[in-house]
């Protein structure tokens, strides 16, 4: 049978006989030694696990239903014509992973796992606009570092970022970019405007990428970051974004109903009693239509590869950023937990492992966190420790480990891009289908299914919740204990040894940006939440105070000493102002700077809580989330110059992060009290310097910073938060340092918990 596409064949590979022509110019060169393996890491954006010929023609045996049959027509299931063929290659030539997941369903947090090998709470990305930290090694770094030459190409996202740090050569646009028309940027900065459909152009680049370093023997890593199939996939006539060739592909087509859609009786997310009604998707012929004209980009690539006779010596790694919902349960996206979410095609071809050569279907748990420690050791580099994936080099050889994973955890937290949009969770998902899913906000949403990939019968749609049927409340009790477990291992959450001597305070590493709760009892029976911090990823103290005392003993105005900082070189403050603004201003950052007298402490007393209390509100609606910080405790009010955009590494002695979004989407737009949680580590800060120097009797100044958790808000425009200064009319809008004494002996026994959550 013809398919639509095999009109497009000729242009294409008329098109791959010009590039051959041109490799023939090239110095011959044989392969580089099998020591030294060339890599391919081929990312699609928002591609479903399902969008490829291959996965449709198998959607029967899996006891699903093939929702886009038209992929693959399956007349013949010996003969289907796919409009997939190049990616379906790397399915049927290497080894394809039938579980493959992501660990957080999200573009840059999803990337910066690949990269590091960490999941987004360890390495703190964990929304859409933050920068790639870039001191943090990668395997791009840690391969360059041995004699790889690295290049990038495509999409990198992570906000409007240009570093792309580890790769020597880029052709990379900033943000999401444009199907056309895009800016693309080299390694120095210098801009070019595409003259291609965006992927067509960026896979240009890694051609000639991969022409140069074989030309000079050097081994090569390459990445592809394809914008297709991130939406907008309309333009604004409201016609495809796919190219010619493609953009008249599946016409007169529908998917095929399955029993996820709210059209066919299924009930919409308990979080989001307001999903989509319609329950058909959007957009998924268009969806189609550049699946199949991504996938003629791959074709080029494999095809290069074999024009050069390096294929046998180079891994190809295909698989997508996170999986993507097209009407499925009401809703659109890919944030949430069910299955097409966090379920990607992941395949990799690297014949000198493979038995054979010979290509397989694996049923091994293969994740994206994955990625940095397989590239590591195939290339025979020592994997750092502090990697949490494990290489997928004995399940590509066909040796699957005794102790080889038998569920993942993953993990979803609040975008300030887009609050509240999708329910913060954590869960857990086993390989036998099994999964289980915990709500911050509300543990009446928490789910737990059973698909049961194995019995076609079973739940596969993920339509009945089971948390509360008692037939499973014996497996939904373990579950809850293995991801309390896994939680601990992966530094999720995780109690630190406690101070000595010190019953106020608690070490954790809790994951970054995610939301937890401090819970007291005098009895283990009853507990109550005695405060709420936000995560940092690394290790932060608690405080452990019971709750709010019913008056301060003590409350000290802001000095009016207190600044603005400004990211402008040099780093300079200003002060004398009734309003200080925390955000980005005509393109530079500044800082909130308080400063405070600390009081000497009355004699056979200790400090039990500090909290700060300022007057702010939003000057815009977006606005991205601010930390508070120590700058430090000095004798004098002179600023300490420290700004958040050039951070010194070691930090400066005294200077600390206290509290993770202190400032966040909550904030009102109308003025009013912003105060930090009793949970925060201001107290233990404070206690710190008391306990240091007994016998204080005042004339030092506590300096409080506020400043925006991304490092470039020139981008934002000027959006900003406004903080009321001590300069500022009025006592009761002016910023406070509140203070509460217990005495030094022993209060009533206390226990305290810390767990995840927001409620």
């Amino acid at each position: 049978m013809s398919s639509p596409q095999d009109s497009l064949i000729p242009a294409c590979m008329s098109g791959l006989l010009v590039l051959a022509a041109a490799v023939a110019g090239l110095p011959l060169r044989a392969a580089t030694e099998p020591s030294r393996p060339n890599f391919i890491i081929i990312v699609p954006d928002d591609m479903r696990w399902d969008a490829t010929g291959f996965m449709q023609g198998r959607m029967a045996s899996l006891g699903r239903t093939a929702r886009f049959p038209y992929l693959n027509d399956g007349s013949d299931p010996g003969k289907a014509v796919s409009m997939t063929p190049n990616i379906d290659r790397l399915s049927t030539e290497g080894i394809h992973f039938d579980n493959g997941f992501c660990v957080y369903s999200l573009c840059s947090p999803s990337r910066s796992v690949m990269l590091t090998g960490l999941y987004p709470h360890r390495n703190g990305v964990t929304y859409n606009d933050q920068d790639f930290p870039v001191g943090t090694p990668t395997y791009a770094s840690l391969l360059q570092g041995a004699g790889w030459a690295t290049g990038y190409f495509g999409k990198w996202h992570h906000g409007v970022q240009g570093e792309r740090p580890g790769f020597g050569t880029q052709q990379s646009f900033r943000g999401q970019g444009h199907y056309y028309g895009t800016v693309f940027y080299d390694e120095k900065g210098k801009a070019t405007t595409a003259t291609k459909w965006v992927d067509e152009q960026s896979t240009d680049y890694l051609l000639d990428f991969i022409n140069d370093q074989h030309a000079a023997g050097k081994p090569f890593v390459g990445f592809l970051g394809m914008k297709t199939q991130h939406g907008p996939r309309q333009n604004a006539k409201g016609k495809t974004q796919a190219p010619e060739g493609f953009d008249g592909l599946f016409p007169g087509t529908n998917p095929v109903a399955v029993p996820s859609l709210l059209s066919e009786g299924a009930s919409p997310p308990p979080w989001k009693p307001d999903a989509n009604k319609t329950g058909t998707g959007n957009d998924t012929r268009f969806y189609m239509q550049l699946v199949s004209a991504a996938d003629a980009q791959v074709g080029r690539i494999l095809g290069r590869l074999t024009e050069l006779g390096i294929a046998d010596n180079t891994a190809v790694f295909f698989l997508s950023d996170n999986g993507y919902f097209l009407g499925e349960h009401g809703l659109g996206d890919k944030r949430a937990a069910f299955e097409e979410g966090l379920r990607i095609p992941f395949m990799v071809r690297y014949p000198p492992l493979q038995q054979g050569g010979a290509g397989r279907i694996a049923g091994e748990m293969a994740l994206n966190v994955d990625l940095a420690p397989t590239i590591l050791d195939i290339a025979g580099l020592p994997v750092p420790p502090e990697m949490q994936g494990r290489s997928l080099k004995p399940l590509i050889e066909n040796r699957t480990p005794a102790d080889w994973r038998d569920s993942f955890f993953f993990s979803y937290t609040d975008d300030p891009e887009f609050p509240g949009s999708v329910a913060d969770f954590i869960g857990l998902r086993f390989v036998d289908g099994r999964k289980l899913v915990r709500y911050a906000k509300d543990s009446g949403w928490d789910e737990f299914y059973r698909t049961e990939p194995s019995n076609p019968g079973a739940d596969q749609y993920e339509l009945s919740n089971l948390i509360a049927a008692p037939s499973e409340e014996s497996a939904v009790a373990l579950m809850k204990v293995r991801l309390d477990q896994v939680s601990e291992e992966l530094g999720f959450l995780r109690r630190l040894d406690s101070r000595q001597g010190d019953d106020l305070t608690m070490d954790v590493q809790a994951g970054a940006t995610y939301p937890f709760v401090v819970e007291t009892s005098t009895d283990q029976k009853t507990w109550a939440i005695a405060g709420t911090f936000e995560g940092s990823g690394e290790p932060q103290a608690v405080g452990l105070a019971a709750g709010l005392p019913d008056s301060w003993d003590l409350t000290v105005e802001g000095d009016k000493a207190d600044h603005s900082l400004n990211g402008e070189d040099p780093v300079t403050a200003g002060n004398g102002l009734e309003s200080m603004h925390c955000g980005a201003s005509s393109g530079s950052g500044r800082d909130v700077v308080l400063v405070f007298g600390l009081p000497p402490l009355p004699a056979g007393r200790k400090l039990s809580l500090a909290q700060l209390e300022v007057t702010a509100k939003r000057s815009f609606a977006k606005v991205w989330e601010s930390d508070l910080w120590a700058l430090g405790i000095k004798g004098d009010t002179a600023p300490i110059l420290e700004y958040h955009g050039r951070p010194s590494s070691p930090l400066p002695a005294g200077m600390r992060k206290l509290q993770d979004s202190f400032f966040n989407v909550a904030v009102p737009a109308e003025a009013g009290p912003v105060r930090s949680s009793p949970a925060s580590g201001l107290s233990a800060y404070i206690r710190e310097f008391y306990d240091k120097n007994p016998g204080y009797a005042g004339g030092q100044y506590l300096f409080l910073r506020i400043n925006p958790e991304k490092l470039d808000m020139s981008s934002e425009g000027n959006e900003r938060y406004e903080v009321y200064a001590a300069e500022r009319k009025g006592a009761a809008v002016r910023p406070k340092l509140k203070l509460s004494w217990q005495t030094e002996t022993a209060g009533p026994k206390r226990f305290w918990k810390v767990r995840y959550g927001a409620e």
